[in-house]
C-alpha cells in the first residue's frame, strides 16, 4: 500500500462533536489547521495534533501517581488547569479498563481495548481503513501516528468527558479557511516575486516596500494608492503583467491614483492599468450612483449627511442644489426626503455626465432639471424652498445665489463650510480670509473668482477675541442646542447669520428674520478643521 498523508483524528458522535472539540481546545490537542468532517450521518472526525496519544499517556501517568492507593475515585487534574468536567481521569482499579460493576466512569482515559459502544463499531469508510497490520479488528478503526506512518499506535479508545471516542487516521480532512486564506498583500507579493523571476529583475527591499497594503474596492475594479509602485524597476518588470497582477487580486480591473489636481473641478488624477472601462458604480443608503474614476470622485466619508439629506421632509418643495456633482444630494432629495423637484447646477461635465446616469439609474430623471456651467451665471432666481451648497472649504461664494434662489417667501439653505478651530495662539490671522468676523461685507469680483474654486480657503476666526457668552447673545433667538458651544462653530454661525441676511435684503427687499437652527458636525480633518454643516432659516417680516 502506497504511503498515507497521515492526518491523525478524534472519531465521535455528532451529538458530542462541539462538546469534545472545546474539551480538546482545552488541553491544546485540537488541530485548528484541518475542518471537523462528518463520515456518516452519525460520526464526525475532529482533527487532532500527532502527539494526542503521548499527551494522554503523560496525563494518565500523572494521574496514577497521584491517586491514593486505598481510594478508588480519586480525579487528577492536568498540570496549570483548573478541575472542570473536561479533566480526564481514571479509577486506579480499572488499570485502564472498564469497572465491570460500575460500568466506564466519566472523564476516564482507556485504551488497549474496545469500549462497549455501538458508535465506535460502526463500520468506517473504506477511505479510512488499511492492512490488518495496522488495524483494529474490534472496530475496523486505522491507528498510525502520522508522524511515522510505519509504526503503529495500537487500538486507542476513550472516554472524556462522558464521551466515547477513537483516535483514528485519515488524509482526507479538508485545510481549514484560516490555513487556505491569504491577505491580498500576501497574494499580490508572491504573484510580483513570481513576475521578478521570470523576467530576472533582483528582488530587493525596496522593491518589498514599495507594495501596497491597502487599496480601494470599486466592484470589480481596484484602485492603488499613489504612493506605492513608484520605484523605476516596475515599469519593467510590470509590462505586460497587470493582467496576472488583478488575476491575483480577484479583479477584473486595476487603476492607480494620483494626487488631486489643482483645477477648479478638484478633479481626480487617476490611470486605468488594467481593463478598459474605468465606469463604477457604488450603492449608497440604497441609492445607486455610477462615475467615471478618472474624472469624478466618491466622497464615503459625507454618507451621515447624506441621510440625514434623505431624512428631510420635502414633499412638495422645490430644492436648488448648487454644486450637484454626481448627485450626492440631488438624489437623496429626490428618493428619501420626496422632494417635488431639484435644479442641479454644475459646470464639470464629466460631473454632469455621471449626474445623467444616476438619474436615469434611480428612475428619477423626470423630476430634476440640470444646469450646465457656473452655478452664479445659470442658477434660475425666485424658484426654491430649499437651497443645498454643498461646496467645502467654503461655500461663500454661491451665497448671493443662494439668497436669490429662494421663493420671496422665503426658505431654508444648508451651508456647507469647513471651520478652522486654532486659537489665535496657535496661529496668526490670516489677512486673506474673507470669512473672518471682522472682514469687509462687501464681495468684490476679486474675492469672488477665488473662494469659488473649490480649492478655496476655509473659515477662520483665529486672532479674534472670541467668548463663547458673547457669541450666545448675538445669536439670541437661534436654537443654541442646535448651535453647541463649540466657540468657533458659533462664530461660523454668527457670520452665517449676519450676512444671509444681508443678502436677503439686497435680493429680495425688505426685512427678513435669519435664523441658524441647527450645525450638524459632519467630519474633521487634521489638524483642527470641521467640515460643518448650517442649517438657516430665512423668513421675510410682513409688517400689517
Amino acid at each position: 500500500m502506497g504511503e498515507f498523508n497521515q492526518q491523525l483524528a478524534v472519531k465521535v458522535l455528532s451529538i458530542h462533536a462541539q462538546r469534545m472539540r472545546k474539551i480538546l481546545e482545552e488541553f491544546g490537542l485540537w488541530d485548528q489547521s484541518r475542518k471537523l468532517q462528518m463520515i456518516t450521518r452519525d460520526d464526525v472526525l475532529i482533527p487532532v495534533k500527532s502527539g494526542i496519544k503521548a499527551e494522554f499517556t503523560k496525563i494518565l501517568t500523572r494521574q496514577q501517581a497521584n491517586l491514593d492507593i486505598g481510594n478508588n475515585s480519586h480525579e487528577a487534574t492536568p498540570a496549570n488547569h483548573q478541575n472542570t468536567s473536561s479533566d480526564i481521569s481514571v479509577d486506579k482499579s480499572t488499570s485502564m479498563t472498564c469497572d465491570a460493576k460500575n460500568g466506564t466512569p466519566t472523564g476516564s482515559v482507556q485504551f488497549g481495548r474496545q469500549v462497549e459502544s455501538e458508535s465506535i463499531r460502526k463500520e468506517i469508510p473504506p477511505d479510512l481503513s488499511c492492512d490488518e497490520r495496522t488495524q483494529c479488528k474490534e472496530c475496523n478503526t486505522r491507528i498510525l501516528d502520522s508522524s511515522s506512518p510505519t509504526s503503529s499506535l495500537g487500538c486507542f479508545h476513550f472516554v472524556l468527558g462522558g464521551m466515547e471516542g477513537a483516535i483514528v487516521t485519515t488524509d482526507t480532512l479538508p485545510p481549514s479557511k484560516k490555513v487556505k486564506m491569504k491577505t491580498p498583500h500576501v497574494k499580490l507579493r508572491e504573484i510580483l516575486r513570481e513576475l521578478a523571476e521570470e523576467k530576472e529583475v533582483q528582488w530587493t527591499e525596496d522593491l518589498e516596500r514599495d507594495i501596497p497594503r491597502h487599496w480601494e474596492v470599486h466592484g470589480d475594479l481596484i484602485l492603488l494608492p499613489d504612493l506605492s509602485l513608484q520605484r523605476p524597476e516596475w515599469s519593467a518588470l510590470l509590462e505586460g503583467g497587470w493582467g496576472a497582477v488583478a488575476d491575483a487580486l480577484g479583479c477584473k480591473r486595476l487603476a492607480q491614483k494620483s494626487r488631486i489636481r489643482s483645477d477648479d473641478y478638484r478633479s481626480p488624477s487617476v490611470k486605468l492599468l488594467f481593463g478598459k472601462d474605468s465606469w463604477v458604480e457604488h450603492i449608497d443608503n440604497r441609492i445607486r450612483y455610477c462615475y467615471d474614476i478618472r474624472h469624478s470622485m466618491f466622497s464615503a466619508g459625507n454618507i451621515s449627511e447624506k441621510i440625514r439629506v434623505g431624512s428631510f421632509i420635502c414633499q412638495g418643495e422645490t430644492v436648488v442644489d448648487l454644486f450637484a456633482g454626481i448627485g450626492y444630494f440631488v438624489l437623496p432629495y429626490l428618493v428619501h426626503a420626496g422632494a417635488k423637484f431639484v435644479h442641479a447646477c454644475e459646470w464639470n461635465p464629466h460631473a454632469v455626465e455621471a449626474l445623467k446616469r444616476n438619474l436615469e439609474l434611480n428612475k428619477v430623471k423626470e423630476k430634476c432639471q440640470i444646469h450646465f456651467g457656473d452655478c452664479r451665471k445659470v442658477c434660475p432666481r425666485s424658484v426654491a424652498d430649499r437651497v443645498n451648497l454643498g461646496l467645502i472649504p467654503s461655500s461663500e461664494c454661491s451665497w448671493p445665489v443662494a439668497c436669490a434662489a429662494l421663493k420671496p417667501s422665503g426658505g431654508t439653505l444648508h451651508i456647507h463650510g469647513n471651520v478652522e478651530s486654532h486659537s489665535s495662539e496657535q496661529k496668526r490671522p490670516r489677512e486673506e480670509s474673507r470669512t473672518a468676523i471682522g472682514a469687509s461685507d462687501k464681495l468684490n469680483e476679486e474675492t469672488v473668482s477665488v473662494n469659488c474654486s473649490r480649492s478655496g480657503s476655509h473659515f477662520s476666526n483665529s486672532g479674534l477675541e472670541v467668548s463663547a457668552k458673547t457669541e450666545h447673545e448675538e445669536m439670541e433667538g437661534d436654537v443654541s442646542a442646535g448651535i453647541g458651544k463649540n466657540v468657533h462653530w458659533v462664530a461660523w454661525a454668527r457670520h452665517i447669520k449676519c450676512e444671509i441676511h444681508r443678502l436677503l435684503e439686497e435680493a429680495h427687499g425688505g426685512e427678513w428674520e435669519v435664523k441658524v437652527f441647527h450645525l450638524e458636525h459632519v467630519k474633521s480633518y487634521a489638524p483642527h478643521v470641521d467640515h460643518m454643516v448650517a442649517d438657516v432659516s430665512c423668513r421675510p417680516i410682513v409688517r400689517s
